[in-house]
C-alpha cells in the first residue's frame, strides 16, 4: 500500500482515535474507528494488510512501541507528535531543522566582513605610529612658528600706528 495513505491512516490514529497519550490500542480498534476507513471498502485481508501496515510504520518511524503482542502504545515520538497536531509530514519537516535562518544568513553575511575590516584597522592602520608622531611633531613646529609670526604682525601693527611720517588729519590719507 501506498505510503500517503499510511500516513493518513497514521495522522487520523495519533490525532482523532488516542484521546490520551499513554492509552493502548491495537490498530484493528483503531481501522474499527476510522471515518476514512469506513467509507472505503475492503476485504478482510486488505484490512488486516492495512492494519499491519499502519503497525510497522508506527514501530519503523518509532510513532508506536509494542505493550503485549499487537497492543501498541505511544512511543515518545509518538507523543510529540499528538502534541504538535499537524500531521506527520509536517512533524517531519519540523525535526529537520535548518542550521541557520535566511536572517541570520544576511547577518552573518555584513558581520563578518565588517569584523574582518576592524580587526585589519586595528592591528594594521592605514598610518603607522612613526609617521603619526613625525606628523605631530610637524603639527607642533608650525604652531609654535605660526604663533611667533602672529606676535611680529602684532608688533608691526602696533608700530604703524605710531609712525610719524603718515598725517593723520588730512583728507587725501588713506587711514
Amino acid at each position: 500500500m501506498d505510503e500517503k495513505i499510511v500516513i493518513k491512516y497514521v495522522d487520523e490514529l495519533v490525532n482523532d482515535f488516542i484521546k490520551d497519550p499513554f492509552q493502548d490500542f491495537t490498530t484493528n480498534e483503531f481501522l474499527d474507528f476510522s471515518k476514512i476507513f469506513r467509507t472505503e471498502s475492503m476485504k478482510k485481508s486488505e484490512r488486516l494488510d492495512l492494519a499491519d501496515e499502519i503497525e510497522i510504520f508506527g514501530i519503523k518511524k518509532k510513532l508506536f512501541k509494542v505493550s503485549q503482542g499487537h497492543i501498541l502504545l505511544l512511543d515518545e515520538k509518538g507523543i510529540e507528535l499528538k502534541d504538535f497536531k499537524k500531521g506527520y509530514v509536517k512533524f517531519e519537516k519540523s525535526l529537520k531543522k535548518t542550521p541557520l535562518t535566511l536572517y541570520q544568513k544576511i547577518y552573518l553575511s555584513f558581520f563578518i566582513p565588517l569584523s574582518i575590516l576592524a580587526l585589519s584597522n586595528r592591528f594594521f592602520p592605514p598610518v603607522s605610529k612613526s609617521d603619526f608622531q613625525e606628523l605631530s611633531r610637524d603639527f607642533d613646529s608650525l604652531n609654535l612658528k605660526f604663533d611667533y609670526m602672529k606676535k611680529q604682525v602684532d608688533i608691526l601693527s602696533k608700530l604703524n600706528e605710531h609712525d610719524t611720517l603718515q598725517p593723520k588729519n588730512y583728507p587725501d590719507s588713506d587711514n
